[in-house]
């Protein structure tokens, strides 16, 4: 009861000063409006738009930086070099030899076995010309036929022998490589490593490069897609429809996202140093090839590929490469000092004793520090930006010029 009592005592005393300090007005039979001291206005504006702080304040640096980007990549198929393996005439899967994509399989190697009627009645109509013998000509036409359809030389020699007709056809693999069925996306990409972890308005805060809780280095060595065969027993199948892709593994392919920030930086014809994810001492060189644009899951990306040798890598590997640049104008921050909102990058502007957040244009992020694409040179700035943030506040859309 004491307690309260003071505190009602010190809370009346507080407004009776306030009060105090107001001019007269005459009363018109109004109630008296009660305002704070012009000292007090700027402590009663919410924590969301400005922070009283004793923090140690800054100024941008200025100038050029030499500095390396760092971005990530992986191992994946050359889709130059890729085989299609359809079914010549219609049937049912009765057998499946190959079970998960991605899986290795070699040339001549029994992928699955065929039931056909189609070639069920070739076969007899071929057996039939066999035991009259009196056509030779009509049965090489009907052999001719069965391996239009899909059997092989062997198969029908081994038909003709038995004297009966064959109800599951063997189907080989054309190619030595790493199979995929034709409804699987099981395809490894460096985009769906950037578009998973894509965010920032700098571009460059999910794509491996620092951010103010440090670096993005994933431990991760491989993204290869091991999953199952969407293609099953039993399965029925047209005829000239396309059942796996083999990607031989003659040559393969380094890609590489660069964010849009530093989209200009890699050349068709430049030298790029890559490493495994983990293993930075075993870098490479290699020779960018191609550089293609690309627009996915809401980002853009521009994805970079060279050839890789094919005895030191495989398919799926995660890669890092780092490409030096000689510099680049415009005022830089330590990576604390600018907050990183998702879509927009906020600073802590001093004014007036007070630090006020406000919206920036950002670019780089590299060395600890962050490209300020805008003036700010004489900006009095807080030296951590993550600091000044409470967790339930929502920081306003400061433009740069208010």
């Amino acid at each position: 009861m004491k307690k309260s009592f003071i505190n009602n005592v010190l809370l009346t005393g507080l407004i009776f000063l306030v009060a105090c300090k107001e001019p007269k007005q005459e009363h018109s039979g109004h109630q008296p409006t009660v305002s704070l001291d012009t000292g007090l206005v700027a402590l009663a504006k919410p924590v969301n738009e400005q922070v009283l702080s004793d923090m140690r304040s800054i100024k941008a640096e200025q100038g050029t930086r030499l500095y390396t980007v760092s971005v990530p990549g992986l191992i994946t198929y050359d889709t130059r070099k890729q085989v299609s393996v359809a079914a010549r005439v219609g049937g049912r899967i009765e057998r499946l030899y190959v079970h998960y994509n991605n899986q290795p399989v070699q040339k001549g190697q029994l992928l699955l076995e065929l039931y056909s009627p189609d070639l069920v009645a070739g076969q007899r109509e071929l057996l039939l010309l066999q035991r009259t013998g009196t056509e030779p000509a009509l049965l090489e036409a009907a052999k001719r036929k069965l391996q239009l359809l899909g059997m092989s030389a062997a198969a029908i020699q081994k038909v003709l022998a038995k004297g009966e007709p064959m109800y599951r056809i063997p189907v080989y693999s054309p190619a030595t490589g790493y199979i995929l069925d034709v409804q699987s996306s099981a395809v490894p990409s460096a985009l769906t490593l950037s578009s998973s972890n894509a965010g920032g308005a700098a571009g460059m805060a999910g794509m491996g490069s620092e951010t103010a809780g440090g670096s993005t280095e994933t431990t991760t060595t491989t993204a290869q897609a091991t999953s199952s065969l969407l293609v099953r027993e039993g399965q029925y199948l047209a005829s000239g429809q396309s059942v796996f892709t083999i990607y031989q593994n003659t040559e393969l392919i380094a890609e590489f996202a660069f964010a849009p920030s530093i989209s200009k930086l890699p050349v068709v014809g430049k030298k790029l140093l890559y490493y495994p994810v983990g293993d930075s001492g075993n870098a490479r060189t290699g020779t960018i090839r191609l550089i293609q644009p690309v627009f996915k899951a809401g980002q853009n990306f521009t994805l970079t590929r060279m050839n890789i040798p094919v005895n030191e890598y495989r398919v799926g590997q995660l890669l890092r490469a780092e490409l030096a640049v000689a510099g680049t104008e415009g005022w830089w921050l330590p990576r604390e000092a600018v907050l990183d909102l998702g879509n927009r990058s906020v600073v802590f502007r001093k004014e007036q004793g007070l630090y006020k957040p406000v919206t920036v244009q950002t670019g780089i992020r590299a060395n600890g520090y962050v490209q300020v694409l805008e003036n700010i040179s004489d900006w009095l700035l807080a030296s951590n930006a993550y600091y000044l943030v409470d967790s339930e506040s929502f920081i306003p859309d400061t433009k740069l010029n208010n």
